[in-house]
């Protein structure tokens, strides 16, 4: 039996114009717009790229549901996204690692309680909590190295609390990916869980931080996919 593809009402291609490019970097497009479109012109291959919903219940007990297709974090990376966006002035790798430094010295980890489907429970205090559906994040930051945007499933990276001096040894191993080795990281996979927070943080979905802070998230795939042209 030949299983059909899903029509599409359209297909899209990425122009890298944001701060990090995240996502364009999956795709290896290049960083020139311009090259971008031309490439895009003549592109010859696509892919069904997952999309994820999240339910939000924020601190004051409001709920919105909102969509990611890159990653979602919780916690110290939301926290990066706050204070980059203070930073207008600033591009690139640049910025996130002037923040994320910043951020070393002020911020306060989260207690979680994360739960999924398939009976998969674990709870603690982190430093953030990644969700990727992309392998990059942060400007280049490889928190996600083994995921794939069409695999109908989310790859989850909990890293756990670390002294300053551990955190500038292994930073280093976060841009390369190699830091899933550490004992301190957890990951997974899966296609939709419940993180709860003994105190509320910040979210951030595909890099833009939430004006408020979470309470509680719920993650599940959409049924709805983007047919990305590179």
């Amino acid at each position: 039996m030949n299983l059909v593809p899903p029509p599409y009402r359209f297909s899209l291609s990425l122009i890298p114009t944001g701060s990090g490019n995240d996502l364009t970097k999956y795709f290896h497009l290049s960083n020139n717009p311009v090259d971008v479109l031309n490439a895009a012109l003549e592109a010859s291959e696509s892919v069904a790229m997952d999309v994820w919903d999240l339910r939000i219940t924020f601190a004051d007990g409001s709920v919105e549901k909102k969509k990611f297709i890159n990653t979602s974090g919780i916690g110290f990376d939301a926290y990066v996204g706050k204070l980059k966006e203070k930073k207008k002035f600033l591009t690139g790798m640049t910025v996130y690692i002037i923040s994320l430094i910043q951020a070393l010295f002020s911020y306060t980890p989260v207690r979680y309680k994360l739960s999924t489907g398939n009976g998969k429970n674990l709870s603690g205090e982190a430093m953030f909590i990644t969700t990727g559906n992309g392998i990059f994040s942060g400007g280049g930051f490889k928190l996600t190295p083994d995921a794939k945007v069409d695999d109908g499933l989310a790859d989850v990276c909990i890293v756990e609390n670390m002294s300053l001096p551990r955190i500038f040894k292994n930073l280093p191993k976060a841009i390369t990916g190699s830091h899933l080795g550490l004992k301190e990281v957890t990951c997974f996979t899966t296609n939709n869980y419940t993180i709860s927070l003994d105190e509320p943080a910040y979210l951030h979905l595909d890099g833009e931080s939430s004006a408020d802070l979470v309470k509680e998230i719920r993650l599940s795939i959409s049924p709805h996919k983007l047919n990305v042209i590179y």
